[in-house]
């Protein structure tokens, strides 16, 4: 028996098919008899398992591209794929416009989806961006505090000028409240920004 033939009408960047099109399966019978068909139920068993072979090796190296270069963007390339490869196809026109006015459609569709992804991305990692400054300006509050509190507190009690006591003081309840506040944003740095952000479903790169 000859070998199955497998003409796919649209194949994918990078070789992985696309799922907009069924893919046209040719078989030669012994009797001679041509047969074409995009159903694998009406193959011979061994070639209708290479082929759901051949399916799953597809499939995973269509997830891994996903995940190299995101959903959209592999999305955006297999429409453009399927665009290019209407041109050569055997159809009648009007087919041919409609399928191009569906490629149209979907490529808005993911352009859109690509302009909200990154309109999300600047947001978390502005709060990302915001949380580190503030972390920063209150660390250096805290040592202008600590190193106020600590160089008069180290003199001896006689020797502070009026209204030393009193900044001595403050100094230290501003290092209290500066630690409590740097803490707090240390918190929400490595933990929970990072944890609502999973939940959320956003990569961990945003953040960075």
């Amino acid at each position: 028996m000859r070998a199955l033939l497998v003409l796919s009408l649209v194949v994918a960047a990078f070789g992985v098919a696309t799922p907009a099109f069924a893919q046209v399966y040719k078989w030669k019978k012994p009797d001679g008899t041509i047969v074409y068909t995009d159903n694998l139920s009406q193959l011979p068993p061994e070639r209708r398992a290479h082929y759901n072979q051949l399916e799953e090796e597809a499939q995973k190296k269509r997830r891994e591209l996903e995940q190299a270069i995101g959903k959209e963007e592999l999305e955006r390339r297999e429409a453009e794929t399927q665009r290019t490869n209407l041109a050569k196809a055997q159809l009648e026109e009007a087919e041919r416009q409609r399928r191009l006015a569906a490629l149209d459609e979907t490529l808005a569709i993911i352009r859109h989806r690509v302009k909200l992804r990154e309109e999300n991305k600047s947001a978390w990692r502005e709060r990302m961006a915001q949380a580190i400054k503030k972390r920063d300006e209150l660390y250096q509050a805290f040592l202008a505090a600590q190193e106020k509190y600590n160089g008069l507190a180290t003199r001896a009690n006689f020797t502070l000028l009026p209204g030393q006591a009193d900044e001595m003081e403050q100094a230290k309840k501003d290092t209290e409240r500066l630690e409590v506040e740097l803490d707090q944003v240390i918190q929400e740095i490595q933990f929970t920004i990072p944890e609502e952000a999973r939940k959320a479903g956003i990569p961990p790169g945003w953040l960075r």
